[in-house]
């Protein structure tokens, strides 16, 4: 694409910097030198694929340095937005795509809504290993849906004013963007994704549980196409072997052990929406007491003025 350019950059990046730091060497592998003349032109280069994509769409677009902007009518943007959701695999409700943008239009007063952001936020968290996410339990709750969502969009970073109308619709195309980048970066890191698997349904909160313990219990990464019932299978006979090897006072006798029956489970279940019910109030209320103490701190400065 530059050919007067590729001396220069092969000189300068075809072997890591060196940094030297308290007798210590550090190697720097990614990214440009700092001062590099010849980063901004590289940037370009690189960026240069994706203009000419956006330019063919029509949309008007704005580049100075690294910054750039698109901006277009709010009916393309939608279009958009479906295509993006389409792309990344997420099952739309069978409902007109005009029925659906008002939907999504209408912020977390829509269980619609509420259900995709579940789904967007449950894929990003198993691709950046985020601690913040939005839980099923919140589905049903617009309040816990918002709490959630506060305080996941500040783990990643996005400050922008999200409300009913189009900064709802900005959001949703943001983090389809973010999972895609997240799929790309995923696909490149080989060691974490042998250490992963492949668990095809990542928003599946069961797979993603069960996948939790093998990682707990250090179990081998799951086959290539497993399905739940066959990772609980593995977690079984896993289990089954360790208990065997510890001590037999380690572990006392199973409280129940008669076999579960349909009566049972739903009893169980029943009582694991009661205890996730109680855990997320909990959690609310320590998040509202963690903002009550950052909004304190500029307190004084108020009342001194």
């Amino acid at each position: 694409m530059c050919p007067s350019l590729s001396t220069a950059l092969t000189n300068s990046y075809t072997q890591p910097s060196s940094l030297f730091v308290n007798n210590q060497t550090l190697y720097s592998k990614e990214g440009t030198n700092q001062g590099d003349l010849l980063a901004l032109a590289m940037y370009a280069i690189a960026i240069l694929p994706l203009v000419k994509a956006i330019e063919k769409s029509g949309v008007t677009q704005k580049w100075y340095a690294d910054d750039g902007s698109v901006s277009d009518q709010m009916n393309a943007v939608e279009t958009a937005l479906l295509d993006s959701l389409d792309d990344i695999g997420f099952e739309r409700p069978d409902v007109e795509d005009a029925v659906l943008i008002q939907e999504y239009s209408s912020f977390s007063s829509s269980i619609e809504y509420r259900q995709l952001l579940f789904w967007l936020s449950q894929e990003l968290k198993f691709l950046f290993d985020y601690q913040e996410s939005i839980y099923s339990e919140s589905l049903t709750h617009e309040d816990s849906f918002k709490m959630e969502l506060i305080s996941f969009l500040r783990e990643i970073g996005y400050t922008e004013t999200v409300a009913p109308g189009e900064s709802s619709l900005l959001l949703i195309q943001h983090l389809c963007s973010e999972v895609m980048t997240g799929r790309i970066l995923l696909e490149r890191d080989k060691e974490r994704l042998a250490q992963l698997g492949d668990v095809t349904n990542r928003a599946n909160e069961t797979v993603q549980s069960l996948v939790s313990i093998m990682k707990a219990l250090k179990i081998n990464p799951p086959p290539k196409g497993i399905t739940a019932q066959q990772l609980f299978t593995v977690i079984q006979q896993k289990m089954a072997e360790r208990i065997k090897a510890v001590p037999q006072n380690l572990v006392s006798n199973r409280a129940i052990k008669q076999q579960l029956g349909p009566v049972q489970f739903v009893k169980l279940e029943e009582l694991n929406i009661v205890l996730t019910r109680e855990y997320s109030i909990r959690r609310q209320m320590l998040l509202k007491r963690l903002d009550c103490t950052i909004e304190s701190f500029g307190w004084t400065d108020r009342l001194k003025g």
